[in-house]
């Protein structure tokens, strides 16, 4: 497995960690030290979870969606989770 990251000027960190095969397993988008984060996971190039982070926990989606608009730059936009990819 690889891992890349990446600092971006407003202070948000990107995280990727990929398959062998260079496929994308698992991308967290975050500020701080969880202050606000997303953390996608993929299967065969298709999101199959998403986790939502507040204050250094884990929330749901309603309260990461509230509070990711006083970010500088918001995490990229969320794609709609395909449920046929949760079965």
């Amino acid at each position: 497995m690889q891992t890349s990251g990446e600092k971006l000027p407003s202070g948000k960190t990107i995280l990727r960690r990929y398959a062998d095969n260079g496929s994308l397993l698992e991308e967290t988008h975050s500020y701080g030290l969880l202050e606000i984060g997303i953390q996608m996971d993929f299967a065969a190039g298709i999101k199959t979870g998403e986790l939502y982070f507040r204050k250094h926990r884990m929330v749901g989606r309603r309260s990461y969606e509230k509070a990711r608009p006083l970010t500088r730059t918001s995490p990229l936009l969320i794609l709609p989770l395909k449920m046929s990819a949760l079965h």
